[in-house]
């Protein structure tokens, strides 16, 4: 079975996004679909002060923004292409 990139990228996102437990993700290894969902509903993490927005706003201040979303790009890549070759995904791009 082979499966875009971009599809278990976005579902990593999607279950980093919630809190601990939130949000999950599976993959129908028969299809290739992923399927998300939320266990507390979307509108519950806009109702929340989060403690990354403010890590970010201090990332801006000291100039260092771009290198975070650099290295969280490349360490969130290199875990999916880990967890793919782990389930014996093969990924297309």
């Amino acid at each position: 079975m082979a499966v875009s990139f971009s599809d278990p990228e976005d579902a990593f996102v999607f279950v980093n996004f919630g809190g601990d437990g939130e949000n999950e993700a599976v993959l129908d290894r028969r299809t290739g679909k992923i399927y998300c969902r939320s266990f507390f509903g979307v509108r519950t993490i806009f109702n929340r002060k989060g403690a990354y927005a403010r890590f970010k706003d201090l990332l801006a201040r000291r100039r260092l923004l771009d290198g975070w979303h650099e290295f969280s790009d490349k360490a969130e890549k290199a875990a999916l292409r880990e967890w793919a070759a782990e389930n014996g995904v093969e990924l297309t791009d």
